[in-house]
């Protein structure tokens, strides 16, 4: 998949909140799916007694209609409404928040013209707040005002691209960044650029960067490469291997003379099965082996480490008619650390 240059005013709530559900590996026909967490009170004491927390903890409630999330609500330890978001066609329409006692504290709206963001408003118990946003033909954004402040996007043939902060209707620059894109869209350049006395539109080409940051990506988007700059000193280096698009190998460095290796390794259903860490010296300071059940949920975790010691994880599900889990008990070591509960409705 190769990057683009341009500038996205989207928000990406929703496909990360469809990431998460993916990941929860839910089976059937999903109507509702409401989860969250009681921690047991007991765990960091002597005592061997379970005693769980009254509050629910990450309590969460996904919406579906005929298979796309429409709403996601958030609550409160003590089960009142905390927030709520709402999904048309795949992009995010209101993010409401809530302060206890069902008040609402403010509510942010996302207007769209051919799924191109056009307008946001947000409105609190002070004020309102209104974002718009202007595209060229192309379909590429090339100015967004808030009041006095916004940002002009400038792009050219060498898949160049300025960001411009900037006062209204004065036009003053206060900030830069810049990206540049390789032939074949596959190394990102991100500059934080410099600022002079007296620059313009025409002289951004003559500006230094402060910070810069390297990205090279393999064609199905992940990324090999990244390095961060500062005033050209390397301040860290990550690189990164790939099998099936799943991550192998993970080597980091910084300035500072960390040189880390992680090795990943996976079973024949994609599943994380054992991740080696390795210090400078390629010495193991981190090991961890994990082993599934017929469902493929984790069962145990067995973690060493040279800084934290030895942790055992061991986890027990009570699935539904449609094997999916609905309740799953970690253990630390053999004690009970928390419970996670999930209420599914099909349809």
């Amino acid at each position: 998949m190769a990057q683009t240059l341009r500038y996205s005013p989207l928000d990406y709530s929703y496909e990360l909140k469809s990431d998460d559900f993916n990941s929860m590996r839910i089976k059937g026909n999903i109507n509702t799916v409401e989860f969250w967490t009681i921690s047991n009170q007991n765990f960091h004491s002597k005592k061997d007694s379970i005693k769980e927390k009254s509050e629910k903890e990450d309590h969460q409630k996904f919406i579906f209609k005929k298979s796309a999330l429409i709403k996601i609500e958030y609550y409160y330890k003590n089960g009142n409404i905390r927030a709520v978001q709402k999904f048309t066609d795949s992009l995010i329409t209101e993010f409401s928040f809530f302060l206890e006692g069902d008040r609402k504290a403010n509510v942010t709206t996302f207007e769209y013209q051919n799924k191109f963001l056009k307008k946001k408003t947000e409105i609190t118990d002070k004020d309102e707040k209104v974002t718009e946003y202007f595209y060229n033909k192309e379909g590429y954004l090339e100015l967004c005002k808030t009041g006095n402040i916004g940002y002009k996007y400038i792009y050219n043939s060498n898949q160049e691209f300025y960001q411009i902060r900037m006062f209204f209707p004065s036009q003053k620059i206060y900030e830069i960044n810049y990206q540049k894109l390789n032939a074949n869209k596959t190394k990102l350049i991100n500059r934080n650029l410099i600022l002079t006395e007296n620059i313009s539109f025409d002289s951004l080409n003559t500006l230094l960067p402060s910070f810069e940051q390297i990205r090279e990506f393999d064609m199905d988007g992940n990324v090999l490469l990244e390095e961060s700059y500062d005033k050209e000193e390397l301040q860290y280096r990550k690189k990164s291997k790939y099998s099936s698009n799943k991550i192998i190998e993970l080597s980091y460095q910084t300035k500072n003379g960390t040189n880390d290796k992680t090795i990943y390794d996976y079973n024949e259903n994609g599943l994380l099965i054992k991740r080696t860490a390795f210090n400078n010296d390629n010495i193991i300071n981190f090991n961890e082996v994990n082993s599934y059940n017929s469902n493929q949920d984790l069962i145990s975790q067995n973690q060493e480490s040279s800084f934290n010691g030895n942790e055992f994880k061991k986890y027990k599900y009570k699935y539904d008619i449609n094997g999916n889990w609905i309740e799953k008990k970690e253990y630390i070591n053999d004690k009970l650390f928390k419970t996670e509960y999930r209420i599914i409705t099909y349809k």
